[in-house]
């Protein structure tokens, strides 16, 4: 049975997360609704063909609207469940810096605007192996450098790592790649953003007894960020 036969056997599974098939080792299938499959597989193949460290995509459909994509498992720990030290962060900060520097490329090569961004990066999307890998790039849009940098600056505060975890990060990242500083204004809206989301997920799940949602209450309640990161100070 031929991959694509396999993929739409599944297709009418109302699950969103990736499937393992078990008709072959080492692949999983992933739907991809309410986001552009398309780019995904093109920014993919675009950053494995310049050596980045991501997945490798073997299937793609896109008929019916009901988009998903078969790609090999990358054998490891998320970046969650590794020892988040300093040393982690400055090997993350080298990552987003090559991730960039390759987008870079893409952005010249295509004569974009805007660059195309990840927009989701988190340590549940760093793969931890003999080497690091960023994988999902389903939410990649155009979009600011800084955003990628600051959804990990936004961890490294939620998880309160603390400023040299930070500075770590910067420092790793700056090795590879530097952008303009943002406006103001900009940072804080997706700070803002991020505070919003994050608030209503903890008064979700009732963790709301502790200092951090209390201060993160005040923030959002408030209209304030609650931080600003290391690179924008």
């Amino acid at each position: 049975m031929k991959i694509c036969e396999i993929a739409k056997t599944l297709k009418t599974q109302e699950d969103s997360t990736s499937i393992e098939l078990s008709y072959f080792q080492e692949l999983l299938i992933a739907k991809r609704r309410n986001s552009n499959s398309s780019l995904e597989a093109e920014i993919v193949h675009y950053l494995r063909k310049h050596d980045f460290p991501t997945y490798e995509i073997v299937e793609t459909d896109f008929e019916d609207r009901s988009d998903f994509i078969i790609y090999k498992k990358i054998v490891g720990s998320t970046g969650f469940d590794s020892t988040c030290d300093d040393a982690y962060f400055y090997d993350v900060g080298l990552l987003i810096g090559q991730l960039h520097r390759v987008l870079h490329l893409y952005q010249i090569e295509r004569n974009l605007r805007l660059p195309i961004v990840h927009c989701d990066l988190h340590s549940g999307n760093i793969i931890c192996s003999k080497r690091k890998y960023i994988i999902d790039f389903s939410s990649c849009t155009s979009g600011e450098w800084f955003v990628d940098l600051l959804n990990i600056e936004y961890e490294i505060y939620n998880e309160n790592k603390g400023g040299s975890a930070s500075q770590a990060l910067v420092s790793g990242y700056h090795e590879n790649f530097t952008f303009p500083t943002p406006r103001k204004d900009f940072v804080e809206r997706e700070i803002r953003s991020s505070d919003e989301s994050e608030y209503q997920r903890l008064k979700k799940k009732g963790n709301t007894k502790n200092d951090h949602f209390r201060k993160l209450e005040e923030s959002v309640l408030a209209g304030r960020v609650s931080f600003l990161p290391n690179w924008w100070k």
